[in-house]
């Protein structure tokens, strides 16, 4: 098994608890995204034409309608095997990482950290690309939101990487069955 590590800001977890993710299941992270779709009457992910209540969304949720809107119509990224971010559990590669990630999101607290163990499928992705503030433009985002979907690092970018001093941060992306290991601090 894959071992990696969450930083439960949440304080949902325990030890030994099994997540089952898989066949198009949401996390909780999607079913916190998704009842806010919802309550709005948006019911799915579509660009033509882009349903009006979008634009009443707060920031975040805002962010992972286009997030999830990119990965299944841009040209780039519609024939590529990417998962869903509602469909996926959290992690980073190191204890340090979880740390990082909770301080990245503002939380106060020192959150706990667990192992975390998967057979599933994983994708490694560069959230730095999306720690940016944008306009509510399509053109403002459209070049972060497909290299984070492609698993560019921030780094790579030439032009980004001289102004972007945090350097990349990568998550991990669990899409199955989610194990949840020993509490490491």
């Amino acid at each position: 098994m894959k071992k990696f590590y969450h930083a439960d800001v949440t304080g949902s977890l325990k030890e030994d608890m099994h997540i089952k993710l898989g066949n198009g299941s949401l996390s909780k992270f999607g079913q916190i995204y998704q009842a806010r779709f919802r309550r709005l009457g948006i019911n799915e992910f579509c660009s033509k034409p882009l349903p009006d209540k979008v634009a009443l969304l707060d920031d975040s949720s805002y962010r992972e309608y286009f997030l999830e809107l990119f990965r299944i119509e841009h040209p780039h990224l519609k024939e590529l095997d990417l998962v869903s971010r509602l469909n996926c559990f959290f992690a980073v590669e190191s204890v340090e990482n979880a740390y990082e990630y909770a301080n990245r999101h503002g939380h106060k607290t020192k959150p706990t950290i667990y192992e975390v163990h998967t057979d599933g499928p994983i994708m490694k992705l560069d959230m730095t690309w999306l720690d940016h503030q944008f306009t509510r433009e399509f053109s403002a985002f459209e070049y972060y939101y497909r290299h984070y979907w492609l698993g560019k690092k921030i780094e790579e970018d030439q032009h980004l990487s001289a102004h972007e001093k945090r350097g990349s941060f990568i998550e991990v992306l669990i899409s199955g069955d989610v194990y949840i290991g020993s509490r490491v601090e």
